[in-house]
């Protein structure tokens, strides 16, 4: 797992290569793994390939948001309510 992160490989990848083997704790371990070892940081090359994506796809990318609504806002509903807003440029 370290060499693939050195390797610049992003950690969603490497949870899809661990998922089978570690189950539910595989986030943690990614997690732990890179803290311990100081990967966890951008480089300034992986810094520079996503400048470089989102300047070349400005008007293609959107923009998604996501937030949890407070208990109180629906009275006698103890369940959690999310708004979720997205924008895409309008020639997407």
């Amino acid at each position: 797992m370290l060499e693939q992160r050195r390797q610049d490989i992003d950690r969603y990848e490497i949870y899809a290569i661990l998922e089978p083997v570690l189950k539910d704790h595989t986030l943690s371990a990614i997690y732990a793994i890179c803290r311990y070892h100081g990967l966890n940081r951008l480089k300034p090359a992986m810094k520079q390939a996503k400048r470089t994506i989102i300047k070349a796809r400005a008007g293609e990318l959107g923009h998604l948001d996501c937030h949890y609504l407070s208990r109180d806002l629906v009275l006698g509903r103890n369940e959690r309510y999310y708004l979720v807003c997205g924008w895409t440029p309008a020639h997407a």
